[in-house]
């Protein structure tokens, strides 16, 4: 497909699809022709918002409706669903456009909500927390998992991206942003090279995530 096919291919009318998987079951993504996830409303969604962008066509994110609080599985307050569907909307804002036409070779998205691991003493004082507490004063993260296609169709060199899941850690605490390892993930999400295999910070308006 030429240039201008491929750029007017992306310029579509967004509609953002957030699925709330209900007993941990999940049915598989539908995809359309070029490998991208389609999105697609569902009667037992939580919620589904419409909105006009002129980014990559959104793909339907699944939201795992439970957390684990230390060993302890529960389900996910309604204050807590809106957060990561808050949250996701800013990794789409951001990242997603990075990413422009390679997109379609995402082939699914799940979102995860999961609180930090911290331990305080009867005093308040904190003596064991997550390393992303220490170094970003986060309390908890959404994770987007971002699982690219076997056969990419947008990449001249598809290494570290075919097959791969890009993990994607969003947080709110003193530093706001989103932390990724691998370098195709921080390449696509606008992030510093850095070191590889080593987390690189982007600063993002992530604050309300606690």
């Amino acid at each position: 497909m030429c240039a201008a096919g491929l750029a007017s291919q992306h310029a579509w009318v967004a509609l953002v699809s957030v699925l709330v998987l209900a007993g941990g079951c999940e049915s598989k993504d539908s995809t359309h022709g070029s490998g991208g996830p389609t999105p697609s409303a569902s009667p037992n969604s939580g919620s589904t918002a419409a909105a006009r962008s002129s980014g990559p066509k959104r793909a339907a994110v699944r939201i795992r409706p439970t957390k684990y609080v230390g060993n302890t599985k529960t389900g996910l307050t309604a204050a807590e669903r809106k957060l990561v569907e808050r949250a996701v909307g800013v990794f789409y804002d951001t990242c997603v456009r990075s990413f422009g036409r390679h997109w379609v070779d995402a082939i699914s998205v799940h979102a995860y909500y999961n609180p930090l691991a911290i331990e305080r003493n009867k005093r308040g004082k904190v003596i064991f927390a997550h390393y992303l507490y220490e170094k970003y004063r986060w309390t908890a993260t959404v994770e987007v998992q971002v699982k690219m296609a076997g056969n990419p169709t947008t990449f001249s060199d598809p290494v570290g991206v075919m097959g791969h899941t890009f993990h994607y850690r969003l947080g709110g605490g003193k530093r706001p942003g989103v932390v990724t390892k691998k370098s195709r993930a921080k390449q696509l999400c606008g992030l510093p090279k850095g070191k590889g295999g080593a987390d690189t910070f982007r600063a993002l308006p992530l604050a309300f995530i606690k």
